[in-house]
């Protein structure tokens, strides 16, 4: 699996989190702790997941895939009604 590049982009404590092996931005961290998505990259993807889904499956057949998709992730972003899991290609 292709690592992660972690790096400071202001004194108020933001971090990139870049894909080691593109550079691609994957999600942005700000100081109070929120983190905002970036986008796919060869090696890794943002897999949304709906909050009926997880972390309690409402519907086990619409929920199909959610455990492995979790168990998987490298990064978890809560946006209310949509989960968004980061996992390797």
């Amino acid at each position: 699996m292709v690592g992660l590049i972690k790096k400071k982009v202001t004194d108020e404590g933001t971090y990139l989190y870049r894909c080691e092996e593109d550079g691609t931005i994957l999600w942005e961290e700000l100081s109070d702790g929120t983190s905002i998505k970036g986008t796919d990259c060869s090696h890794y993807r943002w897999e949304p997941v709906g909050n009926g889904c997880y972390p309690d499956e409402l519907d086990p057949q619409i929920c199909e895939g959610t455990e492995e998709i979790a168990k998987k992730r490298v990064k978890k972003i809560d946006q209310g009604t949509t989960i968004w899991f980061l996992v390797p290609q």
